[in-house]
């Protein structure tokens, strides 16, 4: 409780939020390596001095532009993003009842609509492909 207090009167934590890019040429070659992160620098640490520092952001030290920095430690990790996962018919459905959307009575008639439409279905393949169907 003593460290709430205390921290509640104290100023809130001042911080950069920044994007770093380090640009280099790869010695003996012509190729130029580009690395980029992103985090927060910490101007004033205010409350946190007592409450304590989140760790959920990436903290980096204080650079200025045109800074040399020694790079041989640094490591180049590859980042993509993924698009997210596509609803089953069950999926949707639990989803629907997460979110408190409709009636269990009208979870049927609104996968067919979606289905009518072709909102959803299964993926064409490429042996189907120019079959009729009936």
């Amino acid at each position: 409780i003593f460290k709430r207090t205390l921290a509640s009167r104290m100023p809130p934590q001042v911080v950069n939020v920044t994007s770093i890019e380090v640009e280099g040429k790869v010695p003996n070659t012509d190729t130029v390596a580009l690395f980029r992160t992103s985090g927060s620098v910490v101007l004033r640490p205010g409350f946190t001095l007592a409450w304590g520092r989140s760790t959920s952001d990436t903290e980096l030290p204080p650079l200025v532009e045109g800074q040399k920095l020694d790079c041989r430690d640094l490591l180049g990790i590859s980042h993509t993003t993924q698009p997210p996962a596509r609803y089953t018919e069950a999926s949707f459905v639990k989803e629907l009842e997460a979110l408190g959307v409709g009636r269990p009575s009208t979870y049927a008639s609104t996968v067919k609509v979606l289905r009518d439409r072709a909102y959803v279905g299964t993926p064409v393949r490429a042996d189907d492909y120019g079959q009729h169907r009936s």
